[in-house]
């Protein structure tokens, strides 16, 4: 089972006119995703990304590191819209071994422990991201930022 997964978590910050755009990480859907929009995708660190879209560039970010970073942007979402396409912002890839309604119960699960308790959430979130891809880590300045954006008083 392959299921796209339609929910508003990225932004675009910067000159939507620019032949390239900045995103995070290689192989995901933001890295593919930017591709919708241009030819030249360079994939970098969050503050690389914002400080290019600060010069004139485009960047493709999560809503996280656009509010951590007090930017403003455009919901990708409703941008890609405009111009005639659906991208999902996250997927889900079952092998055919798997039970497709147990794993669709997880990922239901797994929202209800992001809204139960954001704070716990997000650093799990960023310790096996950060394991897996390099690019967050609880210490850093993103990471504190995502923690404290996703404090249980926070509208989500």
């Amino acid at each position: 089972m392959v299921a796209g997964i339609y929910i508003n978590i990225y932004s675009l910050v910067g000159n939507l006119d620019s032949r390239e755009i900045y995103t995070i990480r290689k192989a995901t859907l933001a890295d593919y995703n930017s591709r919708l929009l241009v030819k030249e995708v360079i994939n970098t660190t969050p503050e690389e990304a914002l400080l290019e879209a600060k010069n004139g560039s485009l960047a493709l970010i999560g809503i996280e590191v656009r509010e951590g970073f007090n930017m403003k942007g455009i919901s990708f979402s409703d941008y890609i819209s405009r111009l005639g396409l659906l991208a999902p912002s996250c997927m889900i890839y079952l092998k055919p071994n798997v039970d497709a309604d147990i794993a669709v119960e997880a990922y239901r699960e797994g929202i209800e422990v992001f809204k139960n308790d954001p704070e716990k959430s997000a650093k799990n979130y960023l310790q096996i991201i950060g394991i897996l891809s390099g690019d967050y880590h609880e210490n850093n300045n993103l990471g504190n930022i995502i923690i404290s954006l996703l404090r249980p008083s926070q509208n989500l």
